[in-house]
């Protein structure tokens, strides 16, 4: 009678599912800004001093420092 020859196990313990989003709890990484942001961020912040520290959330002055950085 004939054997047949052995094979390799195959792995019974299918790979762990990857949640889609990460849980609640996961910390997560500090973003890093990017130069062009630092820029932008230093020249938003000269123009709110310019007008007087008024109070907002500075939308403005990040936008106007965006187009003057990108019209150099």
């Amino acid at each position: 009678m004939a054997t047949r020859p052995k094979t390799p196990p195959t792995n019974r313990h299918p790979a762990p599912r990857v949640p889609e989003t990460p849980p609640a709890n996961m910390p997560i990484p500090p973003r890093v800004p990017t130069p062009q942001e630092d820029l932008i961020r230093t020249r938003a912040y000269h123009l709110w001093e310019a007008a007087g520290k008024p109070d907002g959330d500075g939308t403005d002055f990040w936008c106007q420092a965006e187009r003057e950085l990108r019209d150099q």
